[in-house]
This record gives C-alpha cells, structure tokens and sequence, in this order.
C-alpha cells in the first residue's frame, strides 16, 4: 500500500506478482463513501473467492519470468567439473582422471574432457535452465550428490539406464542419446566399456520394454562404434557382436531405416576386417548375415 497526499490507501502496481489488476478493483474503495464496493476475503474464507482476483495475465507472466538464477548453477556445474579434473582427478572427492593407456596406445592426458563427458556438462547446463524438463531432478540430485563426475565412467549411466521412474523410458532414451552422440574415438569407447554400456544395451535391445525409439539409437549407436576397426575387433571379440547381428538383423524388420541402419553396421564391419586377409573366416559370417538382412 501506498499512502498519498489525500489520505487514501492506494496499491502499487508496479509491485504485482500474480494478483494483477483484479486484486485491486476487488479492494478498491468507492471514491466517495469509502467503502468497499465488495465483501473482504476475510469475511469470505472460500478458495473459490481466492481464484477469482486472481489475474490469469498476470499470472502467467510472473511464471514465465520467475527469477531463475542461472549464474548460480552454471558457478556450481563449474565447480563439479573443476573438481573432476583436478590433480588426481578429484579422487578425494569421487572423481577419477583419464587413463593414461587406451588400447595399449597413448591418449592425449593435458587435462581435456572425453567427447562424452564434455557433452554431458554442455546437456547439463541447458537442462538445469528447464526446470519442467522430467531430468531436471535426477541431474540435479547427482550434481548434489557427487562434489565431482569419475571421468573413467559415463556419467550416472546405470541409475538413469536402469531408472524406477514411471518415466523411465525419458531417462534411458536420455542416456543412450548422449552415448550415441558422443562415440568418437577409442578413449570415448574405453569410458563406455568401463561402465558396460554395450553389454548393457545389447542385453535391453529384445526386451518387451524397448521401444522402437530404443531401438533405433541402440543401432546408431553400433553405426558410429563400428566406424572406427579396433573398436571392431573389440565388439567381436568381448561382446559377440556377429552372434548379436546373425539373431537381430535376420529376424523380422519392422522398418525400412532399421534395415538399412542393420546393413551399415555390416558394411563397417567388413570394412574393418577386410584390412588383413586373416579375418576372411569372419567376413565369410558377415556376408552370409548381410545376404539374409538384405
């Protein structure tokens, strides 16, 4: 309330939250008697009264600009990812370092993030700016959680991959989306083979639970894997990966792109094979597969 000259309370607009206009035609007084035109909400204890001197403009827009205090969070996720590379690689704190071997090949170690790590802090950041995004909560709870990320695992893979949510399909389509969109190289591979991600996905790909969406970025996610030969070899040799194709890939295809998504994964494959003339008992198996997808 604002008092003026001619002794008469009067509401500040410009100090509206969510009542708006309305607020202030229900309390305003009649200019000549002085007297409230209607009956007070103290005299009223009805919620259907509270609902209507609420302004629905007004309202909306207080929503729409409720103040979010995105220099704190991008201050805290900075803080994690600090802790996370530091000496050590905030062992003391939970996190780890990258190994300095991968595939008995040196990798780079000046302190750079993994292609993974470094897009799971990018999805980080724009998730805590939507608060009504259903992975606002379990990000949020792990960055609470850790004081830093164990860089030798991918980020919180087997909580949200195996979630109890109802919502729990958001959350692994979530996760298998940043493996998908972040397998580059050897290291990224080595990070993911650390915290079974292949073992785990190829296991979820028949279950009643997998959906197509499922489906399709487990594929992808093979596409981009069998680009590169060692990762290859290590599909072949750990995982099974042609037993895997000869049951998937010749059973039926409900889709053209998941066929077509199939035969890449073949095509990379014998690609990487066909660089030494030892493997040509394998390629056998992978044209035989590739005649049955086609």
């Amino acid at each position: 309330l604002e008092y003026d000259s001619k002794f008469k309370y009067l509401f500040v607009t410009s100090r509206y939250i969510v009542w708006g206009s309305s607020l202030c035609k229900h309390y305003q007084f009649d200019l000549q008697t002085n007297i409230l035109n209607h009956p007070t909400l103290l005299h009223q204890p009805n919620v259907n009264t509270l609902f209507n001197v609420l302004d629905d403009n007004q309202l909306l827009d207080s929503a729409y600009n409720f103040p979010l205090y995105r220099r704190w969070f991008i201050a805290f996720v900075l803080d994690t990812l600090r802790n996370s590379l530091s000496h050590g690689g905030g062992s003391v704190l939970g996190g780890g370092s990258r190994k300095a071997k991968s595939f008995h090949i040196s990798i780079d170690s000046g302190g750079r993030l993994t292609k993974i790590h470094a897009n799971f802090f990018i999805r980080v950041l724009k998730i805590l700016s939507q608060p009504e995004n259903h992975m606002f909560q379990p990000i949020w709870n792990c960055l609470l959680a850790k004081p830093a990320i164990d860089l030798r695992y991918v980020p919180e893979f087997l909580r949200l991959f195996f979630s109890t949510n109802n919502k729990f399909t958001i959350e692994r389509q979530w996760i298998v989306r940043l493996c998908v969109d972040s397998l580059g190289d050897p290291a990224d591979y080595l990070v993911m083979e650390n915290s079974l991600v292949f073992k785990h996905i190829l296991c979820a790909y028949s279950l009643p639970s997998a959906d197509m969406s499922f489906k399709f970025s487990v594929l992808r996610l093979l596409v981009n894997a069998t680009k590169h030969s060692r990762i290859v070899h290590a599909l072949i040799r750990f995982h099974a990966i042609l037993l895997w194709l000869s049951r998937h890939a010749t059973a039926s295809i409900s889709s053209e792109e998941q066929r077509k998504l199939f035969l890449c994964i073949l095509e990379n494959i014998h690609n990487a094979l066909a660089e030494k003339s030892s493997n040509q008992p394998i390629m056998d198996i992978v044209n035989l597969i590739k005649d049955e997808c086609s």
